[in-house]
């Protein structure tokens, strides 16, 4: 009898495999041809070997096919899908296996429809389908649980021609210039430029479309202004034209058009108004070997003033110094003499004099321009019109003879001026008035500019100061110095800075300075933490602008989301896939997907993707020096 009890019997002991389970079966899969797919599956416990199938043949890995496996997850990666791929596919682990089916669509052209439109139009298809079986049609016989229909579109661009060019259009300085043209079919796609500059609507351009005509106005015209007007029509017809401050006509250069070749030569021109005084020379008294300077202030910048003593003209040199600034101008006369003395003059040259007179309504009564008791004529010298109930008489070329009383009436209404006239005679002026009312004008005129200061003190004193110049938000690398600025209308001397709400006082970080009208902040040695909101503030009104601080060294996290949790993600810069490392962090959680890029340099600007096989992202990184991102 043996130790266990049985009689003359054997124990055998038989060792069997843990059957494997499918925890994650295969799923089936509707893939677009020419793209990738991955089919993955779970299972527990580890079996010693999986195999895959496409219908009934064993699969080996190759460049069309890549098989990957870990401990409870097997994956298959189907790359350039074409028809023939489309099959069951079989995953066996052990005596176990779980299959699905691939389905490969294939975009195929039924027909051909051409339909006209105007980008940016929208159109419409609506389709009927039928069954043919042996070119016998039986609706009733066959059934379709789901058939998908796709369709794509190629927009070809009708040709769009400029049916009614730029006209000629003369406009006075400070009004409006106006450019228009006529297209052969309704298009949005048209864009408005001045000297190369994009022009879009504001306060100083009105840009128009209605139906096939465009139009682009300029307002308040300068000088400046002066330039090419381009329009462009579908970023291919363009055609250009001058707009010149002159009186004369400029030709126009068209650009070349790369389909159609207009040959243009529309026109641009404009009146300038004269220059005037806005301020006037004021009496000055010096000592002798002393220096003075001589300032007024005109309407236009870019002027060319002739300075005179007692009517003969001065040139610069070591006694005399001639001084312009925008709208300002000057005379330095220096170590002064008793010979000095005399009646300086500042002669823009201007021989047009213009009057005006506003009614408080327009007029439909005959209005008359009296001179000396002439009435004045339209012709060549003289222009009489009105806009509104502004009236205008312009006088060109005047001469001694115009000098005298300007009248202009309406009705029983009269309202007065006075004309004086310098005549040059052998380098000296002569005046178109009696010599007789030179002292007493002198005093009127000082007596004005006198009250006309105070007032102006007067008003300064009252006008609380404000900002003509906001804060910007600035942007600063940690260690570096950077300034804030702004400007005021006039200095304030209880002008403050404040920090997140916390008044700055100077000191060895902060350094607070004045410039004129210009209030500065200088922040030495920057840290992460000056970061924040900084204000400039007065008793009246303040402003503001962020300060932003960064690391030398930066990162750049870019992320992408699923809709479910997947377990094959690859991520690649431009053509190579990107492994873990100390450059570059991989990370997931639930739907998310992430790569952390450290320490950016400027060969890091790239396109990054993200495959997870049967779906990509993309986005394009880009790295500026030591700027930013």
């Amino acid at each position: 009898m043996s130790p266990l009890g049985f009689k003359g019997d054997l124990l055998h002991v038989v060792s069997a495999d843990i059957p494997v389970i499918f925890t994650r079966p295969l799923e089936d899969k509707t893939v677009l041809e020419t793209h990738s797919v991955v089919l993955s599956c779970d299972f527990k416990p580890s079996p010693k070997e999986v195999e895959w199938y496409r219908n009934h043949t064993l699969l080996e890995p190759s460049e069309k096919f890549k098989m990957k496996r870990e401990k409870f997850t097997a994956e298959l990666k189907i790359l350039r899908l074409t028809i023939g791929d489309s099959g069951v596919y079989r995953c066996k682990a052990g005596s176990t296996e779980t299959k699905a089916t691939l389905t490969i669509l294939v975009t195929q052209p039924a027909f051909e429809l051409k339909v006209g439109l105007i980008v940016p139009k929208s159109a419409s298809w609506l389709s009927w389908l039928s069954w043919n079986l042996n070119s016998c049609s039986d609706q009733a016989m066959y059934g379709m649980e789901q058939c998908p229909l796709d369709f794509s579109f190629l927009a070809i661009e009708r040709k769009v021609e400029i049916t009614k060019h730029l006209q000629d259009v003369e406009v006075d300085e400070e009004s409006l210039a106006t450019f228009s043209c006529e297209l052969s079919e309704d298009c949005e796609d048209v864009e408005w430029f001045l000297n190369d500059t994009h022009l879009f609507p504001n306060n100083f351009n009105e840009i128009k479309h209605l139906g096939k005509s465009h139009s682009l106005t300029l307002k308040h015209v300068t000088p400046e202004d002066s330039g090419t007007v381009t329009i462009k029509v579908q970023k291919k017809i363009s055609e250009s034209t001058r707009l010149k401050s002159v009186a004369l006509r400029y030709p126009v250069s068209i650009l070349a058009d790369e389909i159609h070749g207009h040959t243009l030569k529309p026109w641009e021109s404009f009146r300038q108004k004269p220059a005037v005084f806005m301020k006037s020379l004021d009496d000055v008294v010096a000592e002798e070997r002393s220096t003075i300077t001589l300032e007024c202030e005109v309407s236009k910048p870019k002027v060319k003033p002739v300075w005179k003593k007692e009517g003969v003209e001065l040139t610069p040199g070591d006694k005399y110094e001639m001084l312009q600034s925008g709208k300002t101008l000057g005379l330095t006369i220096r170590d002064l003499g008793k010979d000095d003395a005399g009646w300086y003059t500042c002669d823009l040259g201007t021989d047009v004099a213009n009057f005006e007179c506003v009614l408080s309504h327009e007029s439909l009564d005959g209005c008359q321009w009296l001179i000396n008791g002439n009435e004045v004529s339209h012709d060549a010298r003289f222009r009489a019109f009105n806009k509104g109930r502004k009236y205008t008489l312009t006088i060109k070329k005047t001469l001694v003879t115009d000098a005298g009383e300007v009248v202009f009436s309406v009705r029983d209404l009269k309202s007065k001026a006075s004309l004086a006239v310098k005549e040059r005679e052998g380098g000296r002026e002569r005046h178109g008035r009696d010599d007789r009312y030179k002292d007493r004008d002198i005093g009127r005129r000082k007596r004005e500019r006198k009250r006309e200061r105070e007032k102006e003190r007067e008003r300064e004193r009252e006008k609380p100061a404000e900002f003509t110049k906001q804060l910007e938000d600035k942007s600063t690398l940690v260690g570096r110095e950077v300034s804030l600025s702004c400007d005021l209308s006039r200095w304030d001397n209880n002008l403050k800075w404040k920090k997140d709400g916390k008044e700055i006082r100077r000191s060895q970080k902060y350094d607070l300075r004045q410039e004129g009208t210009r209030a500065i902040l200088i922040i030495h040695d920057t840290t992460m933490k000056d970061g924040g909101e900084y204000t400039c503030e007065t008793e009246f009104s303040k402003t503001k602008a962020t300060l932003s601080v960064e690391e030398e060294n930066k990162n750049a996290t870019l992320s992408c989301e699923t809709k479910k949790p997947t377990s094959s993600v690859t991520w690649r810069k431009g053509i190579l896939d990107l492994q873990a490392s100390q450059k570059y962090e991989i990370s997931q959680k639930g739907t998310v997907l992430q790569l952390l890029v450290k320490d950016l340099k400027e060969n890091d600007s790239d396109i990054y993707t993200c495959d997870i096989g049967d779906s990509q992202s993309s986005a394009k990184l880009v790295v500026q020096g030591r700027t930013g991102i």
